[in-house]
């Protein structure tokens, strides 16, 4: 996963606030999505990117927040 990817407003085609309720509670964090179909999360715990393949942006969003908690 490439954490450097950078954010620019013009390339993004969607954007939100994601959630994530984990055991010992919810967490909060944003993410964004590029024209090229690279979804970065950035939260409290850091900033997180990937590339978008089959699954809709806001579950590997939530996927992606759950991960940055655990670490």
């Amino acid at each position: 996963m490439n954490h450097e990817h950078e954010l620019k407003v013009e390339d993004l085609i969607e954007f939100g606030i994601v959630n994530a309720v984990m055991d010992d509670g919810t967490y909060q964090g944003r993410y964004f999505v590029n024209l090229d179909d690279v979804v970065t999360v950035k939260s409290k715990f850091g900033r997180i990117t990937t590339q978008v393949g089959g699954s809709p942006p806001i579950m590997l969003a939530r996927m992606l927040l759950r991960e940055m908690v655990r670490i």
